[in-house]
Order: structure tokens, then C-alpha cells, then sequence
């Protein structure tokens, strides 16, 4: 397995924690994937998508790169009540509470750097019953190549 899927996989693990049981206000599933194109038909919800959105290579040397994942995670909830926002709020700070820990030191083994943004509100439009809720996680790490 890739170093960069190993890391998605470490966020999937973290949000699949979100449960009303661990003491979340939300029961999401979690799954990997795109949510732009999704309908309420389409998956059970609240509903959160993970997907990479790039991973760059920088400050390359000999047989050593540094690799920036940027991951995005979009919360989704069903927007048919007309006071939906405070269901959105309970997703967006469940995400947030859920991905904290991967901040800590060495939460993530080898990570060089982690850095959380986003929060942005997707209101429905153009007839759609979903809101959403969209973060960026960018992890970076190093990439060797072992010598021949």
C-alpha cells in the first residue's frame, strides 16, 4: 500500500469513529469518493466523502521527495427542513472533533506537517436537498526511494 493511501486511510478510521455511542451528534457514513454529482438517493445520510484532491511533490532531492496530500472531506446532510443549518452545524463540529487528533505529535508516524482549512457551507441549490460542509486536510510527508 501507498504511504498516500495509508494517510486516507488514517482519516477514513478517524471519521468511521463519528457515532452517537462515542459521544458524536451524528451518525454519518463515511465513504471514499467524490460528493459533487450526489443525490439523497444516491446515499444514506448525513454522509461524509473523502477524496484526494492533489498530491505535489516539492523540494525534490536525490531519491527523497516531499509529498503535500491535499485531502478533502465534505459533510453532507439532507436539507428538506426548512431549519437545516443546525444539523449541518452538528456535522461540521463532529468533523472537526474527529480529525483533531490526527494533529497531535506523531498521531500520523512520519508526518512532516498537517494543516486543517475550509469550513465552508454548500447551501442547496438548483432544486438539490443536500447542504454541505467542506474542509481541506493537507499532509505532508516525505517520500524516499531506497537506494539500488
Amino acid at each position: 500500500m501507498t504511504r498516500g493511501t495509508e494517510l486516507v486511510d488514517a482519516v477514513i478510521d478517524a471519521l468511521n469513529g463519528i457515532t452517537t455511542a462515542n459521544a458524536f451528534n451524528t451518525d454519518p457514513t463515511v465513504f471514499r469518493g467524490r460528493a459533487d454529482g450526489l443525490s439523497t438517493g444516491d446515499i444514506v445520510l448525513p454522509a461524509i466523502a473523502i477524496a484526494t484532491l492533489a498530491s505535489t511533490p516539492t523540494n525534490p532531492k536525490p531519491r527523497t521527495v516531499r509529498k503535500d496530500r491535499e485531502i478533502n472531506i465534505t459533510g453532507l446532510i439532507n436539507a428538506l427542513p426548512s431549519d437545516y443549518e443546525p444539523a449541518l452545524d452538528e456535522l461540521d463540529e463532529d468533523i472537526i472533533r474527529a480529525l483533531l487528533p490526527l494533529t497531535e505529535i506523531d498521531a500520523l508516524p512520519g508526518v512532516l506537517q498537517i494543516q486543517l482549512s475550509g469550513g465552508e457551507y454548500a447551501h442547496p441549490e438548483g432544486g438539490s436537498n443536500m447542504a454541505s460542509v467542506s474542509y481541506t486536510l493537507t499532509v505532508s510527508y516525505a517520500l524516499t526511494i531506497p537506494k539500488p
